[in-house]
C-alpha cells in the first residue's frame, strides 16, 4: 500500500519508503429482504508494521452496499486522534460529504478486531480483559442509520473449546449490543465462529490458501469446490 494515498500499489513504482505491507481483510454479506437482493463488502487495511500507531491497527476500512434503491460508499481513514469519513450516497440526507470524528487515544474499529483479536502479534491487551473505546462496524452504523462514532465498551476474554478444539473465546459489549468470537489457540489462530446478540451466528467450515485475485476465468470455478460451494 502507498502510505501517502493508501490505495494498493499495484504498479511497482512506488519508492520503498513510501510502501507499507498490510495485512487486508474483506467481510462480504449477499442477502435478501423480501425482493430486495443486498451486497455488503467492508474492507480493512492494517499494517504489519506499526505506521505509527499499534500493530495491526487499521490505517483504511472501506464499505459499500448495493441494492435496489442505490449505492452507498463510504471509506474511514483512522488516526491517533480522529477518523477521517468520507461518504457518498443516494440518500438525500448524507449525500457526498467528508467529516471527521475525535477519538480518544488507543480507540479500536469493531471491524479490524477480526484482525486483531487473532493475536498474531501475541496476547491481546496483554492477555488481560479491555476497556475503552470502540468505533462500531461501518455496516452496523448503516443497517441502525446511527451516527458513527466512538461508543464505550469492553472486550472480555476466556478459554474454552469448540468441537474440541481450545479456543480463546472474546466478548465485545458495547450498548446493548454483544459480539462473542472464538479463536483458535493454536497458529494460525482462526477465527473459527462467532455470534452476536442480534441473531448473528457465523462457524468456519474449511479454508484453503489461493491466489484468490490471479482465478477470474471461467475454467477456476473449480477452485470453489475447496471451499464446498
Amino acid at each position: 500500500m502507498n502510505k501517502t494515498t493508501l490505495i494498493k500499489d499495484d504498479t511497482g513504482e512506488v519508492r520503498a519508503e513510501n510502501k507499507e505491507v498490510v495485512l487486508k481483510l474483506n467481510h462480504t454479506l449477499k442477502f435478501r429482504t423480501g425482493i430486495y437482493p443486498y451486497s455488503i463488502v467492508t474492507s480493512v487495511f492494517s499494517p504489519v508494521g506499526s505506521a505509527g500507531r499499534e500493530r495491526f491497527a487499521p490505517v483504511k476500512i472501506s464499505f459499500s452496499a448495493q441494492e435496489w434503491c442505490g449505492h452507498v460508499y463510504q471509506m474511514i481513514t483512522p488516526t491517533m486522534e480522529a477518523f477521517r469519513s468520507e461518504i457518498h450516497s443516494y440518500f438525500s440526507t448524507e449525500g457526498d460529504a467528508i467529516t471527521t470524528t475525535r477519538t480518544e487515544p488507543l480507540t479500536l474499529y469493531e471491524d479490524a478486531l477480526f484482525i486483531q483479536l487473532r493475536e498474531l502479534d501475541g496476547p491481546f491487551e496483554g492477555g488481560g480483559d479491555w476497556s475503552g473505546y470502540v468505533v462500531p462496524s461501518l455496516w452496523s452504523s448503516r443497517r441502525h442509520h446511527t451516527p458513527l462514532e466512538p461508543v464505550p465498551a469492553t472486550i472480555t476474554r476466556s478459554d474454552g473449546e469448540r468441537d474440541g478444539t481450545p479456543v480463546t473465546r472474546f466478548v465485545l459489549a458495547y450498548g446493548n449490543f454483544t459480539r462473542t468470537m472464538e479463536v483458535e489457540t493454536a497458529p494460525e489462530h482462526r477465527i473459527l465462529g462467532w455470534t452476536t446478540s442480534e441473531g448473528e451466528q457465523a462457524a468456519l467450515l474449511r479454508t484453503t490458501r489461493l491466489p484468490y485475485w490471479r482465478l477470474n476465468g471461467n475454467d477456476d470455478v473449480d477452485y470453489l469446490k475447496e471451499l464446498g460451494f
